[in-house]
């Protein structure tokens, strides 16, 4: 039976063409097009898409909910310009979504097991706060994370060619610089849970780091700061080298650090500046603790210290283990003062504190008076930014690395040279 004929015109000029010679696309229920946009509205394998499905398409968005599996190796058209959406693309094992224009990532995770390529030539931008699962992604061209935007990576590599940081790059898992993760200018997030190590000789390119998780330096290997750099991470771990450079670290507003140097940090023959406006614990290579017979022995710190938060340092991270206590409860010490007398128990002395109050900005220290024995051992290194009492952990404990005297009357010890009266609550292990 006869289909019938088709009429229209083109420029005036009319056409009249039998409808079984038009050719339909037959497109699965779960997409629709509107507007050059190719709407994924619920699970789809790029392999059911026909090639007339992207004919005049310029984007595709893939709603909530919905997830658009690449089961096939592809080149995503050239038209395609962006893709977004409140859904999942998802990369198969085995297969390969290559990016052979400049595109505009917004959709909301791209995971699967597969491989995300950019081509040469071509940059995919990071255009929302977009998280990659997805294994690798690789290839000769730019990955960019556009300013103000975050990509969470937890993938295995994340190995373009060329990476530029505008925004945050966070990281959901365990990496090492260089190997998994590029070396590049910007700003990077380590997740709660997860180590950031560095296993090579190299100089840092980012500018800043944050999260809550760690920065870890492995013992053999340098990481040399190339600039300045704020450090907001929760933890930071050098049992390799930290060469500062000369160069500035700052510790934000609002900011806990936990540094633990096991290897060693070095400076220039002018050294860096730490500037804390945060709070700063810190243990190991770099503090140097005094003992011996001068009330105005200090501990020094192989980085100039400034800001207006709190830095509390000690020679080690390993909890001492004294048992007698001097209790303190906004006591106030003067400078080359003691307070307090405990018997020592032939242990290591160490101090856990919830509260620090410095009568004027500077470097203070901290430690104990063998009243007996006419010896001091000052290994707390405390800077303050300003008067005000600071809120400190009180399971962060300042160690030294040495027993005090069996029998003998210790005191705890205010140093003659500390900038004025320090307020402390919390308690001292003698």
């Amino acid at each position: 039976m006869p289909l019938g004929r088709l009429n229209f015109s083109i420029n005036n000029i009319p056409f009249n063409i039998p409808i079984q010679n038009i050719i339909l696309c037959n497109l699965p229920s779960s997409v629709s097009v509107s507007s050059g946009v190719l709407n994924i509205n619920s699970n789809t394998n790029y392999s059911a898409l026909p090639d007339c499905a992207f004919n005049g398409i310029q984007a595709i968005n893939i709603v909530s909910g919905a997830t658009l599996t690449i089961d096939v190796s592809v080149i995503l058209p050239t038209g395609i310009t962006t893709v977004s959406g409140a859904g999942t693309l998802s990369i198969s094992s085995g297969y390969t979504l290559t990016i052979g224009a400049n595109t505009t990532f917004s959709v909301s995770t791209v995971s699967g097991a597969g491989t995300l390529s950019i081509s040469s030539g071509y940059t995919l931008t990071i255009g929302a706060n977009t998280t990659f699962s997805v294994s690798t992604v690789s290839g000769a061209g730019t990955l960019s994370i556009s300013s103000g935007y975050t990509l969470t990576f937890s993938g295995s590599n994340l190995l373009p060619s060329t990476l530029t940081v505008s925004g945050t790059l966070a990281l959901s898992g365990n990496y090492t610089l260089v190997t998994n993760i590029p070396n590049v200018a910007g700003s990077l997030v380590i997740n709660s849970g997860y180590t950031l190590t560095v296993s090579s000789n190299l100089t840092l390119a980012y500018t800043s780091i944050g999260g809550s998780g760690t920065l870890s330096v492995s013992s053999g290997y340098t990481l040399t700061q190339g600039g300045a750099v704020t450090i907001s991470v929760a933890s930071v771990t050098v049992a390799g080298t930290w060469a500062n450079a000369g160069y500035g670290i700052t510790i934000p507003s609002g900011s806990s650090v936990v540094w633990k140097t096991t290897g060693s940090l070095t400076t220039a023959s002018t050294a860096g500046t730490l500037t804390v406006n945060g709070t700063c614990y810190y243990y190991g290579a770099g503090i140097t603790a005094y003992a011996g017979t001068s009330n105005g022995g200090m501990p020094t710190f192989t980085l100039t210290l400034a800001g207006t938060g709190i830095f509390i340092g000690s020679p080690t991270a390993t909890k001492g283990t004294a048992t007698a206590s001097i209790s303190l409860s906004s006591t106030a010490i003067s400078a080359n003062s003691d307070d307090g007398t405990a018997a020592g128990y032939g242990e290591i002395p160490y101090f856990s504190l919830s509260s620090i109050t410095g009568s004027a900005t500077g470097n203070y220290g901290l430690g104990i008076h063998d009243n007996t024995a006419g010896t001091y051992a000052i290994f707390v290194l405390i800077y303050v930014g300003s008067t005000s009492a600071f809120s400190v952990s009180s399971s962060q404990y300042m160690n030294y690395t040495a027993a005090d005297t069996l029998g003998d009357s210790i005191s705890v010890f205010n140093s003659l040279y500390s900038k004025g009266t320090l307020t402390l609550s919390g308690t001292a292990y003698v």
